[in-house]
Formats: structure tokens, C-alpha cells, sequence
């Protein structure tokens, strides 16, 4: 701000001083008037320089392959370094070159094109400036081979099992001469043999369409009259996927170099289960521990726990496995700090209504939100017994069984927790570990065989709706009971109840989309609401404003 105030005074002044020369002259004033002389800053104002341009430092080469095949081609790029270490593309501002142009060129923008069997350098040139060079070797293509676009491995057979609407990629990867391989995906021609089953694009993307087996076809030009190609078949079964499961043995075994098979099977529409093993994608999180090959074959390597993955057309399952070296020699299973023998522990009180509204309204083998568990079941553990005497906690590893899920039921998500479905007695529960088994038998018994004392009604936040409730017109309100027993048990009996009103047109009861909900009709006044269920009968006032 200084420099440019200083600009303008020195500016104005000389102005001035010319515009007074210029009227001295033109008024003829008197030659004895001594001339003003005009003042000049004593600092001159420094003008900024522009800044230099940033020097080219090197031309630098990227991309490409070491080895291509003959009609085949790779692209090369160019970019200068300055020396702010900015980067500049000139792929199409160089000169390429080729050492041997009988065996590739190169074009102006950079696409090297092999031309037959042999051995070039490719390099560039800006503005004399030379880049890196890169060796490229031309050689035959002896074979292509399918590969999973997601993971790149080869599958294990020649055919894909697929479902409806499903997409999956794929890429063709030819070995050439030299042993080199390199993806020729878009290199290839592709080609689907029935559009109405499955469809493939030009970037091998495949379709499944619908219900059927067709093949699909990947041909590369060698020369004018020889051809290279592969093929697959695709299978799409006439079911949709619900979702997969994982078989096998896991645990502890007496040798880490045992291997396990794993089976991966696939449920659709409820009941239909396709083996899908050989179709699958297999990893695990901890190839120290233990290595799982293309046929879901686990082999352990040293003490210590990994996760096997089964994935199958986006779908994925896990499976853990625990590996040390100690022989098991037997298991145990406890009620808590009791040693259970193989004898009923229970009795298990069984909750019978609500258990069972709840359990056939899901979709899995198990509780997956916890619903319907009664509070007189039990989590029962399982410990290993190892040949130097050693114990471990091993429940979660271990495989349970119940002879009859319909009336004592496991569910495997709460570790496991066993609870009663109907009565019952001598239902047998097994676990299995490590190629050893123990069990127990289990009672059930009713929980409610007194007679119901009394029920409340609470609304969805908890409170209880004692005597009465009052909200505007058009307010809807969902409801749950409680039973209550003498000697002290208590039941949702909320699907149970039986609602009535003496005059519905202040309210009533909704059971659509969701069930027992209180609506407050138009009618502003007051109704008594009564609910009840095994003679037990509960009334309140309902009002409406």
C-alpha cells in the first residue's frame, strides 16, 4: 500500500510540473520567476518481478506391459517432472520410438502394437529431452484361461452356477511363450449362445436372465486363420436365494495338520438346497493358522484361531475354526458351575402360547431379534479336556443339537440358550466337538398351571393404563398385557386378549398392520374398554376430546 501511495505522489507531482511548464510558456510570464523544481521522494518504489517458470527436471515413461502378444496392444504415457515436483501429461506432445519398429511401433499417442516374435526398447523424446526406457518382449499366445473378475482365481470347473438377476465378472488371461500371462480381456471377442438364459458384454459382464444352462464363448485372433477360445457354462436354477450355510467339522484336532472338508450349501425358497461348494469362493482370515484351498478344505498349520469365508454370487458366510495341538480327549458340559450328567437338568418352564405365535412368524432356523425367549431357560457351556490335562471354554465352537427343536428349541445366536416350546420330557441335547460328543436329556414343563390372577394393560412406552386414558380424536395407541399367575410368573399375553367396548364410536380396537392398537375415534365422550382373556377380565375408561 506504501509503494503505490509513493507511485501516485511521484505520478501527480510530475504531472503538475509539466502542466506548470506548459502554462509558463503559453503566459510569457516574466523571465526573472525562478522555476519550480519539484520535490521527488527519497524512496523509490521497488516493482516485483514476475517469477520464474518452473524447470523441467525429467521426462518420465509409465504403463504398459513387459510382454504382449502379436496383434495385440499396450498403452505407454508420458508425463515431465518440474522441479516443484509438479507433474504435466505430454503423452501425445512426445516422440515415441521403438528400437525395433519390425517388431512393435508405437504411435503418437502412445498404443504399442506387437508386430511378431522378438524383442524391442521403447523410449520417448520432449524437446530433446529424453525419458526412461522399457524393454517389451513380443511372444506367441499358447493358451487363455478363464478368471473371476472379483478375485482373479481360476474356477475350479469350466461352468458357473448362478442365480436369476444376478451378474458376475469375468476376465480371460492368456499364457503366452515366455510363460508371461496378461489380461486380454478387452482384447477378446465374446459371444452368449442363448440371450433368453444369459448375456455377456463386451467386457465380459455376465447376465443371468433366467431359468437354464447356455454357454458362453471367449475367442481371440491369432493370425488370419488360427483362433484361440474358451468357453463356459453358465446354470441358473429356477429359485431365488435365501442363504447359505456352512457344514464341516470345526474345533480342535489332534493334529494341525488335519484337514477338514467344509461343505457350502445354498437354501432357496425355504426348502431347495443346492451344494455350491465347488462354486464358491473360499478364504481364510488367517492363512498362519490355517489355509482353506478352492474346494473349501481347511488345513491347519499351527495353534490358534482364523475365520473360514464362503462367498457365492455376492453372498457370504463365515465359519470359525480354533486349531491347537493338544489330542482332546473328551468333553464336558456344565449348567453354570454344575457338572451336567447325562440326566435331565431341568425341569424348563415352557411359555407355550407365546413361544410358539412368535417363533412360526420368522424366517430362520432361530430367533434372530431373541422373540419368544422364556425366562426359565438356560445357557448351557462346553469345555474341552486336552491330554495334559488342560481345560478350555470351548461353547462357541462347539456343534448343539436338540432332538426336537419343536419342543425344546436352541438358539445358536445367544450362545446357545436353551428354552421350552411344548411339554415335554427326555428331549435329548448333544454336542459335538472335535470328533467327541456328550449330552443330556431336558424336561419341559408348563410354566402357567395355575389359574391366571390378573392383567394389566400397558401402553407402548411402558406405563401402565391403570383406570383410564384420555388423548384427542384420531390418536392411535398400540397396547400390551401382562398376565399375572399366583405364584409370582408373569406372561405377555398381548396376542391373547379379547377387546371390547360398549360404545365404539369414542373408540375401538385396530388389529391391521399392526395388532391392539387403542384408536380414539371422532366422537368426543367416554367409553369403558374391556379386556379379557381365561375369565380374567380388566376395564378401563377410554376418553376422547
Amino acid at each position: 500500500m506504501k509503494h503505490h501511495f509513493h507511485i501516485l505522489m511521484l505520478s501527480l507531482v510530475l504531472c503538475l510540473t509539466a502542466c506548470h511548464s506548459n502554462n509558463t510558456a503559453s503566459s510569457g510570464g516574466s523571465a526573472n520567476r525562478s522555476p519550480q523544481i519539484p520535490l521527488i521522494p527519497s524512496t523509490i518504489p521497488e516493482i516485483p518481478l514476475s517469477p520464474a517458470k518452473p524447470a523441467i527436471t525429467s521426462l518420465i515413461m509409465l504403463g504398459g506391459e513387459q510382454s504382449i502378444a502379436p496383434n495385440t496392444t499396450s498403452q505407454l504415457y508420458a508425463a515431465i517432472q518440474f522441479n516443484n515436483d509438479h507433474i504435466k501429461n505430454v503423452t501425445d506432445k512426445v516422440t515415441w520410438v521403438s528400437s525395433d519398429p519390425s517388431v512393435a511401433t508405437i504411435s503418437s499417442s502412445g498404443l504399442v502394437k506387437g508386430l511378431k516374435q522378438g524383442k524391442t526398447t521403447i523410449g520417448a523424446l520432449y524437446s530433446g529431452l529424453p525419458s526412461n526406457t522399457q524393454d517389451l518382449v513380443i511372444s506367441p499366445i499358447q493358451s487363455i484361461q478363464i478368471v473371476n473378475g472379483d478375485h482373479g482365481t481360476p474356477p475350479k470347473e469350466k461352468d458357473f452356477l448362478m442365480l436369476k438377476n444376478s451378474k458376475k465378472q469375468i476376465r480371460i488371461m492368456a499364457t503366452l511363450a515366455n510363460k508371461a500371462t496378461i489380461d486380454i480381456s478387452d482384447k477378446v471377442s465374446w459371444y452368449d449362445k442363448d440371450k433368453k438364459i444369459a448375456t455377456v458384454d463386451k467386457n465380459g459382464l455376465i447376465t443371468a436372465v433366467s431359468a437354464g444352462t447356455t454357454l458362453i464363448i471367449a475367442t481371440i485372433k491369432i493370425d488370419s486363420a488360427y483362433y484361440i477360445h474358451t468357453q463356459m457354462q453358465i446354470h441358473i436354477p429356477p429359485s431365488d436365494v435365501d442363504y447359505l450355510t456352512i457344514y464341516g467339522d470345526d474345533g480342535i484336532y489332534k493334529s494341525i495338520k488335519t484337514p477338514t472338508q467344509l461343505v457350502c450349501l445354498l437354501t432357496m425358497n425355504g426348502n431347495q438346497i443346492v451344494d455350491v461348494t465347488k462354486y464358491a469362493y473360499w478364504t481364510s482370515s488367517n492363512t498362519n493358522i490355517a489355509s482353506v484351498d478352492k474346494n473349501g478344505l481347511v488345513t491347519g498349520k499351527k495353534a490358534g484361531s482364523t475365520v473360514i469365508w464362503c462367498v457365492f454370487d455376492g453372498i457370504s458366510i463365515v465359519h470359525q475354526i480354533l486349531f491347537t495341538n493338544p489330542k482332546v480327549v473328551s468333553i464336558k458340559l456344565y449348567d453354570g458351575n454344575q457338572l451336567i450328567k447325562n440326566n435331565p437338568v431341568g425341569p424348563i418352564l415352557n411359555n407355550t402360547t407365546q413361544t410358539i405365535n412368535l417363533v412360526t412368524s420368522i424366517n430362520y432356523p432361530f430367533d434372530i431379534n431373541g422373540r419368544g425367549i422364556s425366562n426359565n431357560g438356560f445357557y448351557p457351556t462346553a469345555w474341552a479336556v486336552f491330554d495334559d490335562g488342560t481345560k478350555e471354554n470351548i461353547t462357541k465352537y462347539t456343534s448343539w443339537w436338540s432332538s426336537d427343536q419343536k419342543k425344546v428349541y436352541l438358539n445358536y445366536l445367544k450362545g446357545p440358550y436353551l428354552f421350552g416350546r411344548k411339554l415335554a420330557q427326555n428331549v435329548l441335547i448333544t454336542a459335538s466337538f472335535a470328533g467327541h460328543s456328550a449330552s443330556f436329556n431336558v424336561d419341559v414343563e408348563d410354566a402357567h398351571t395355575e389359574k391366571l390372577a390378573s392383567i394389566r394393560i400397558y401402553m407402548a412406552d411402558g406405563t401402565e393404563i391403570s383406570k383410564g386414558i384420555t388423548r384427542d380424536s384420531g390418536t392411535k395407541i398400540r397396547l400390551h398385557a401382562i398376565g399375572y399367575y399366583p405364584n409370582s410368573m408373569q406372561k405377555k399375553i398381548t396376542s391373547n386378549i379379547l377387546y371390547s367396548t360398549n360404545d365404539p364410536s369414542k373408540a375401538i380396537i385396530l388389529n391391521d398392520l399392526n395388532p391392539n392398537v387403542l384408536y380414539f375415534t371422532g366422537v368426543n365422550g367416554s367409553t369403558t374398554m374391556t379386556a379379557s382373556w381365561q375369565g380374567v377380565k380388566k376395564t378401563f375408561t377410554v376418553t376422547s376430546k
